[in-house]
């Protein structure tokens, strides 16, 4: 997987999660054979920060892949760890609040990782979260391990066999078809010109057909309707 296509899966991957939870930053990265990183791609973090983090403080990170022998972990979070006074240090001084680590492997060896980040302010992450990031993780991890190459938003394509065989209405089906590929309420008013009242209905309908609760849990049944094509 080359970078252009790596960051795009990271913008896709993250846009989805925002639909579901809040966080304030994210960081990207290739892990090399070493468990060295390379490929930085981050948004809503400093330049300064980052450059400190990897000259100075990744070494100290609990999360890195270079601190931690279990290579066939999926996710860790920062909160549950315990933190080197140096890390903590650096933590407080940029004021995070939580972080979450997700490492992908491809061929049993760990070869990408995301860190997601909250500020103080937005605090730790909650059990619920890490519920709802397993499903999108779960979603990822898949859209990977089918093609390496693939995209997020390619292998999240709505499959019209089941649309049929759930009933949902044209408009619906173009509906979900927007909510698969990460966009908000407001994109999907925009995208296909109707109120954002109408969109909100439509999701309320497309729910209740597919038997869920929320964008999360949406995200999840496709991952198993896809599966079972």
């Amino acid at each position: 997987m080359d970078f252009q296509t790596w960051s795009g899966f990271v913008d896709r991957f993250t846009q989805a999660i925002c639909q579901s939870m809040s966080i304030d930053a994210f960081f990207s990265y290739k892990i090399e054979q070493n468990l060295e990183t390379s490929e930085h791609y981050f948004g809503n973090l400093s330049v300064t920060l980052v450059d400190q983090y990897l000259s100075k403080m990744q070494r100290y990170d609990p999360l890195s892949m270079l601190n931690h022998q279990d290579r066939s972990l999926k996710m860790r979070v920062l909160s549950e760890q315990v933190v080197p006074e140096q890390y903590a240090d650096f933590i407080k001084k940029y004021q995070f609040g939580d972080n979450i680590e997700l490492y992908f492997n491809h061929e049993h060896s760990p070869v990408r990782g995301i860190s997601l980040i909250r500020s103080n302010k937005q605090g730790r992450f909650l059990a619920q979260d890490i519920t709802t990031l397993n499903s999108l993780y779960q979603l990822a991890d898949f859209c990977m391990q089918q093609n390496f190459q693939s995209t997020f938003q390619s292998n999240m394509a709505v499959n019209s066999t089941f649309l049929q065989s759930f009933q949902l209405t044209k408009k619906q089906s173009e509906v979900l078809y927007l909510m698969s590929q990460g966009k908000d309420n407001q994109q999907i008013a925009q995208q296909l010109f109707i109120s954002l009242s109408t969109v909100k209905t439509h999701i309320q309908h497309i729910f209740q057909k597919l038997e869920v609760q929320n964008r999360a849990q949406l995200l999840s049944k496709l991952l198993q309707l896809q599966t079972a094509l």
